[in-house]
């Protein structure tokens, strides 16, 4: 356990009027703690040697067919110029390795290329400027997307990222509804506590509190929604790709322990709260909500698709050769099995969904850039 860390936690609960303080402020500091959260510090949490993988480690077909969207949509306005590129959350910065590798292979000069990367993280910032330090396009850091320069036109996406935002965690009892805290347990440890939620707290809360069962645990994203806002805010024109997993409002509700994850090493734990700042806390995402506070700010949602269905519309089977490989060994061997476990149901295909939304761009525009929306 990374002791620094519980010691600021313990503290921050000893100072409350509580003696507590709500889940989405203990699973904040657990994953964004400046100096000691697990996404602030150096443990690798990435691939094989890591915690998790994404689908920008399952060959390059992911960042390929970004990459020949957003060349599409540059290709309509004929002026890279008016263009920004932007990746919110990068990771170890391939996913955008792969979509600048497709700019350049599509014939985008490299100068013409104004991309950048948004990330709080030291840690991965550094993995990124490593990986990224001696392509031939020039690329951009920045910690919060309101010190991106804006353009006239922008593509903004995020892979896993809003799985990993704070949630508030909630659930009905004896017909009432509850919100979880964390409070100091006995040994040093910390324990879930449950508080009575007030209709006057947040609309979002009490509103997904209503629809649950006797007995049923769910999470509210507000976090999220003040992302979206971020978001929306600064587009002036453009595309928001949003790549997750998660489900519907309903889908989500009928598991009635909730989606609430930790995970370390590639393994699944059941304790949220035994080692803070060294496992990955994640919810799935509800795109009902997304789609919903989208609309209320401003964003005209497109589609939101499979990930299968996403990557077939968007040309995915034009990355294969016409006959199958005979050497199960070659690139274009590999390449048919990266496609295959991004679309395959037993996969990824259905796990992950792509939601698309925009500011300021027409539905015909959008049938161009992804035909049969």
């Amino acid at each position: 356990m990374t002791q620094p860390l519980l010691n600021e936690i313990v503290a921050e609960i000893e100072h409350s009027p509580h003696q507590a303080i709500p889940f989405s402020r203990y699973m904040e500091l657990a994953l964004y703690h400046p100096e000691w959260g697990y996404y602030q510090t150096n443990r690798t949490k990435l691939g094989k040697e890591g915690d998790f993988f994404t689908n920008a480690h399952v060959g390059t077909v992911m960042g390929r067919v970004l990459g020949r969207l957003f060349w599409r949509m540059v290709a309509m306005t004929g002026n890279e110029e008016e263009w920004v590129l932007v990746e919110m959350g990068a990771g170890d910065g391939r996913l955008m390795e792969q979509v600048a590798n497709e700019w350049l292979a599509q014939g985008g000069k490299p100068d013409k290329l104004h991309a950048y990367l948004v990330e709080t993280s030291p840690h991965h910032r550094r993995l990124q400027q490593e990986r990224l330090g001696s392509h031939p396009i020039s690329f951009h850091w920045s910690r919060r997307l309101e010190e991106v320069p804006r353009a006239k036109y922008s593509f903004l996406y995020t892979n896993e990222l809003v799985d990993a935002f704070p949630v508030h965690r909630i659930k009905k009892e004896g017909g009432a509804i509850w919100e979880a805290y964390v409070s100091k347990g006995k040994n040093g440890r910390l324990s879930e506590c449950w508080f009575p939620l007030k209709e006057s707290d947040d609309p979002a809360v009490w509103e997904r509190g209503r629809l649950l069962a006797e007995g049923q645990i769910a999470e509210v994203p507000v976090a999220a929604r003040e992302w979206l806002s971020q978001v929306t805010g600064w587009l002036e024109k453009g595309i928001l790709l949003t790549i997750d997993y998660g489900g519907e409002t309903e889908e989500l509700l009928a598991r009635r322990e909730g989606t609430l994850r930790a995970y370390r090493e590639h393994r699944l734990w059941t304790d949220l709260y035994h080692t803070p700042g060294e496992m990955d806390l994640t919810a799935h995402v509800d795109f009902t909500l997304l789609r919903l506070w989208g609309a209320e700010l401003g964003l005209h949602t497109f589609a939101c698709l499979s990930q299968a269905e996403f990557l077939l519309r968007a040309g995915v089977l034009d990355l294969l050769q016409a006959t199958p490989a005979r050497d199960p060994f070659s690139a274009e061997a590999k390449q048919a099995r990266a496609v295959t476990h991004l679309i395959h149901p037993q996969g990824m295909g259905e796990r992950f969904r792509v939601l698309l939304q925009g500011k300021g761009v027409s539905a015909s525009d959008m049938e161009q850039l992804v035909p049969n929306l």
